[in-house]
């Protein structure tokens, strides 16, 4: 199966670049020397992150950029600067992939050399950390990633067909030392856990691959339906009406709830925690009442006007006060502009003005006087922006209210009161809080 022209076949049709993750380790020198013996058509470069953990690190950068020259491919590497503060094997994922997608284009692709063996010990690892979704929860063959995409070729391979293609061709490839380390929880699988499921089970590997796929299969048609539910029913700020969810009940409406989060990269909530998401927001749609909150990991959940809302969880609102001045501020967890235009707000001396926080009781004169919660009743603005959009007051013992800001993501223009509106030329006040985590998906067409 290992052979150049398999690989051909499973890589045609692209035009991008070939971006290939290459530790110099045995497997990606493997993909390597499979892409450069394919005949492919397209740019291929080979990719080193140097993490700068390792003794060895720059020797292995030096390696790969000596065994890519021989096989005749573009060779970039990269050194990340690490802080090592909380866990390292995590911040130097996140480096890696970052400056995976600061590479790819529209049309590119980024190979990657996890295999058979990986796959199975990623499944296991999501499975007992209880991260899974739900799922037997492996790596997909393909996933986006920035404008490209994720391609993982040799999924279907295993370790030792990938060895041995190795040794068959004579390679040069590094044995990093730390794969040894049992202290990390991916070779306390491989080193300690699976032999001993193979001594008692020899055919675990092949079953739990199966199995794998199997659930792959499952959730990537969990994801179309996932997509095409959001793409077709979500608002314009990303929220999703209670209308859309047509689950007949509280265990299938858990699923969705659990598809949802996974197709925007979300924390798994856990079990717990989702069915009592999903047995509230049942009770809603049934009742026609509620507004249920629910976070986890830093996000979430929220029930406003019969939608359901997904957020980042907002930092607390801690503006006391601020003068008026143009620019861009970051007040209560969002940004305020304040700017001059045509109409706004009029004001012969800002200096008496501030912006505050609302403290309760506010009101503001219109042609009559309002309260600051009936006008925001009246807009039916969601509680997360009522507990922090920021007023502008006259300052003294007993301040009055004469703007609030506009909100255009809502839709809610901005209130002047009545003695300060009118002339040619004011101050215009605008909030926004970060975005509905679904509005990235909405517009999206991949899983």
């Amino acid at each position: 199966m290992l052979n150049p022209e398999w690989l051909a076949t499973q890589l045609a049709g692209y035009s991008g670049n070939l971006f290939v993750g290459y530790s110099g380790g045995v497997d990606s020198h493997v993909l390597l020397h499979l892409i450069a013996h394919s005949r492919l058509q397209a740019r291929v470069v080979a990719v080193h992150v140097n993490h700068g953990i390792s003794e060895s690190a720059n020797q292995w950068e030096a390696h790969c950029a000596a065994e890519a020259a021989k096989l005749h491919i573009r060779y970039i590497s990269h050194r990340l600067r690490l802080t090592r503060q909380g866990n390292l094997e995590d911040e130097a994922r996140r480096g890696r992939y970052g400056f995976f997608a600061s590479l790819l284009a529209p049309g590119d692709l980024l190979l990657l050399a996890h295999h058979e063996d990986d796959q199975i010990e990623t499944a296991l690892f999501h499975l007992l950390r209880g991260s899974g979704g739900g799922f037997l929860k492996g790596m997909p063959a393909r996933r986006a990633l920035a404008e490209g995409e994720v391609c993982r070729p040799l999924l279907d391979s295993s370790r030792s067909d990938i060895e041995a293609y190795a040794r068959s061709h004579k390679l040069s490839w590094i044995d990093d030392e730390s794969n040894a380390d049992t202290g990390y929880t991916r070779n306390y699988l491989r080193h300690e856990v699976i032999p001993v499921l193979l001594q008692k089970w020899p055919g675990a590997k092949s079953h739990l691959a199966d199995a794998i796929r199997d659930a792959n299969d499952v959730r990537t048609t969990l994801q179309m339906q996932v997509q095409q539910r959001l793409q077709a029913n979500s608002g314009p700020n990303g929220e999703l009406p209670l209308a859309a969810l047509t689950e007949p009940d509280v265990a299938s409406l858990a699923v969705f709830l659990g598809g949802w989060f996974e197709r925007l990269n979300l924390p798994y909530p856990g079990r717990s925690l989702l069915q009592e998401m999903a047995a509230r927001i049942d009770q809603v749609r049934r009742l026609g009442a509620g507004a249920p909150l629910f976070s986890w990991q830093g996000c979430e959940l929220r029930v406003h006007r019969h939608a359901l809302w997904l957020l980042k969880t907002l930092p607390p609102a801690d503006l006391v006060a601020m003068p008026v001045v143009e620019g861009q501020h970051q007040v209560n967890g969002g940004v305020l502009t304040v700017s001059r235009g045509a109409g706004g707000l009029q004001a012969e001396d800002v200096a008496e003005m501030h912006i505050c926080r609302r403290q309760g009781g506010e009101k503001i004169r219109l042609h009559l006087t309002r309260t600051i919660k009936q006008l925001y009743q009246e807009r039916q603005l969601p509680g997360w922006y009522r507990e922090r959009l920021p007023l502008v007051k006259l300052k003294g013992e007993s301040p009055v209210t004469v703007c609030v800001p506009a909100i255009p993501a809502l839709g809610s223009d901005q209130i002047n009161a009545g003695a300060y509106s009118g002339g040619e030329t004011g101050w215009h006040f605008t909030f926004d809080l970060p975005a509905s985590l679904n509005s990235a998906v909405i517009s999206s067409s991949g899983v």
